[in-house]
């Protein structure tokens, strides 16, 4: 079992608020752990760390006790979306939908990217190698002109492979 907790950190000088939730025993040690990840820039916290002179303060909502941190990050978002100036960027729990939708969107935007696309053409490469083995091992219905054709392939998609790496 998991004592956690979900906590929120407010500022008087902005009505942002940032919703989170921990295992540790101290939010105090949580909290050090925002002001480090604000310093480089890490999350989103919206105005909360902006004024030097107002440090955000960490407030319990509510404690509870939970099987595993995926219990503890579902409660997280529930009351997540039931805050409305909540600055947080990411939910902290998905479900099976929203993680299948994630992986489309990120596998996706490799696809677009240029390790992605050489990705893709290497692979290409690979479906056309496989097909031409698999007409060379069949060789009772291979002419001559079939396997120049394979060889000059061959030599084709080992230049294109070799230029792109």
């Amino acid at each position: 079992m998991i004592q956690g907790k979900i906590y929120k950190l407010v500022a008087d000088h902005t009505d942002d608020i940032y919703i989170g939730c921990t295992g540790q025993y101290y939010l105090s040690q949580r909290m050090a752990c925002h002001r480090q990840n604000s310093k480089i820039n890490l999350h989103c916290y919206g105005d909360l760390f902006s004024d030097p002179e107002n440090p955000p303060r960490i407030e319990l909502i509510e404690k509870c006790e939970v099987e595993d941190r995926d219990l503890l990050r579902k409660r997280e978002r529930e009351i997540m979306e039931q805050t409305e100036k909540a600055t947080n960027l990411r939910h902290a729990y998905l479900t099976e939908d929203e993680k299948f939708e994630h992986h489309k969107k990120a596998v996706k935007k490799y696809h677009h990217s240029p390790a992605g696309k050489l990705s893709l053409t290497k692979a290409g490469h690979r479906q056309k190698i496989k097909k031409l083995q698999a007409k060379i091992d069949d060789q009772n219905n291979l002419t001559s002109e079939e396997i120049a054709d394979i060889i000059y392939m061959l030599e084709m998609l080992r230049e294109k492979v070799l230029s792109k790496i």
